[in-house]
């Protein structure tokens, strides 16, 4: 496991599809540390196409994995990919549209993360908009 740590780690200072696509996997590990750190740097070098693999992460069963998971979006919201979430919201469920809007929270203030917080204070959903 500690290869395989040091691994999702160490391609969050990566970039590229490569990097992509290994933390992708790695959000399937058997250990959670590893698909902890699978998240945090998928946010970090992920462009649009990672947002199915940190989705993935808010479902993992270990809260470390989903706190991860949450950080790296807000990471990858900052890096500029807001509009790829907003397309999202239509398919997501209540307990996914109460993450984003936790992600959208903590995300810098940019068009993107206010426009996304925006629609989600806006849920029909009243658990969506605490």
């Amino acid at each position: 496991m500690k290869v395989r740590l040091q691994a999702a780690l160490a391609l969050g200072r990566g970039q590229g599809a490569p990097a992509q696509e290994a933390l992708a996997l790695a959000l399937r590990d058997a250990d959670f540390p590893v698909r902890a750190a699978a998240a945090l740097s998928l946010g970090k070098v992920g462009d649009e196409g990672a947002q199915d693999g940190l989705l993935l992460g808010l479902d993992d069963p270990e809260p470390f994995v989903k706190e991860q998971a949450r950080a790296g979006l807000v990471a990858w919201v900052d890096r500029g990919f807001g509009a790829a979430l907003l397309r999202t919201l239509k398919r997501a469920t209540t307990d996914e549209r109460v993450q984003l809007a936790e992600v959208a929270a903590k995300a810098r203030a940019t068009p993107q993360a206010d426009d996304l917080l925006g629609r989600l204070l806006a849920d029909s959903e009243p658990s969506v908009q605490k």
